[in-house]
């Protein structure tokens, strides 16, 4: 008991009694025990009391003038449940308590006063306390550590996402890449076997002495056509061994020169581009003919290759709206003192305002997958 009443000492008490002399003899006992005791002549001040102090407990009587002691009891409940109410009278009248026990009273003082029975009484009210602001703290308590592992699963969840993409996008390129390296080895054969036909075809005009069936002018179409099939050859050889090692997942490093990283991109997508009246127009704005780069070049051709793309679908949406509109895609190289400078401008009608903060974020896009 003594334990229980020691915890009094941090808590506040309300004395609410009309007569005098009880009251005064009662805040005297309760200052033994309590931090702070507040004195009140009937119900209204007490109420009045309560509204500032917010006590732990109040100890009143039932009969007083302008607000009985069950009439504080319910509108003490109306603000605070969690307060204990002790009501101290000198009538054993049974329906006086039974309204009391229904409002919600921890219990009853008998006058007059027995100090055992206040300490007992008092005791049992420091307990309940006691006991109510453990749970409080114990709910709390739990309350943080919930908050505090509800946001490290979060944290954990956008890690693993995260993950999870980056695997996703890793076993994209794996595949397209395996799929582009079985079409290289058939297409390379291919292309073999046009350039040996080419060959066969002109080695078979030379030795059948063309010139002399044909004049100048048909002869120069013939070379001039023999040259552009050769150009063709050796162009989509090229697109091919940039598609396959673009899809090559090579984290390395490595010195290259910045223009023809960035054009090999270009081209890889110009001419389906072109074909959708966007005209694609590179300048070099480069102080050196050859500005070499440490890069990984496989990621540097996939975001100009995105950039690129992205201004193609913004170009496309406006010439479904406008069949006459020309579309264009501007790039410019340039470079500073330790970089080199990829811009792309296109006349496509730029980035919606309220996506601006969004487009570094990682994974978003506008676009199903």
């Amino acid at each position: 008991m003594d334990d229980f009443l020691k915890s009094l000492s941090h808590l506040r008490v309300i004395c609410a009694e009309d007569e005098a002399g009880i009251r005064e003899n009662l805040v005297d006992f309760l200052k033994i025990y309590f931090e702070e005791v507040y004195e009140a002549k009937d119900g209204a001040e007490a109420l009045e009391l309560f509204k500032i102090h917010k006590p732990d407990v109040v100890i009143t009587d039932i009969l007083m003038p302008r607000l009985d002691g069950i009439g504080l009891s319910k509108e003490i409940k109306k603000i605070s449940k969690d307060t204990k109410i002790i009501i101290s009278s000198a009538y054993s009248d049974t329906s006086y308590f039974q309204e009391a026990i229904d409002i919600g009273i921890f219990g009853y003082m008998m006058k007059p006063f027995n100090k055992s029975k206040i300490e007992e009484i008092l005791a049992k009210c420091a307990k309940e306390i006691t006991y109510q602001k453990n749970i409080e703290e114990s709910k709390k308590e739990i309350t943080e550590q919930n908050m505090k592992l509800i946001e490290e699963v979060k944290l954990e969840k956008e890690k693993a996402e995260e993950a999870l993409g980056t695997l996703i996008q890793k076993l994209k390129y794996e595949t397209i890449g395996e799929m582009v390296h079985v079409i290289t080895h058939q297409w390379n054969n291919n292309l073999n076997s046009i350039n040996l036909l080419i060959g066969t075809l002109f080695e078979i005009m030379e030795n059948n002495n063309i010139e002399s069936i044909i004049d100048d002018d048909e002869l120069q179409m013939y070379q001039k056509v023999q040259n552009q099939l050769g150009e063709q050859v050796r162009f989509l050889a090229e697109t091919i061994y940039d598609f396959k090692t673009f899809f090559k997942q090579d984290r390395l490093m490595k010195c290259s020169d910045f223009s023809d990283i960035v054009k090999k991109a270009i081209n890889l997508i110009k001419q389906p581009i072109e074909k959708h009246n966007i005209s694609v127009v590179v300048e070099s704005k480069l102080q050196v003919e050859q500005l070499t780069v440490c890069c990984n070049t496989g990621e540097l051709k996939h975001v100009v290759i995105n950039l690129i793309k992205n201004a193609w679908d913004a170009i496309d949406s406006k010439i479904s709206n406008d069949c006459y509109f020309k579309g264009l895609i501007k790039i410019v190289l340039k470079q500073d003192d330790f970089y080199g400078i990829v811009e792309i401008e296109d006349n496509g009608g730029g980035i919606p305002s309220e996506l601006l903060d969004k487009i570094f974020e990682q994974h978003f896009t506008t676009k199903g997958d």
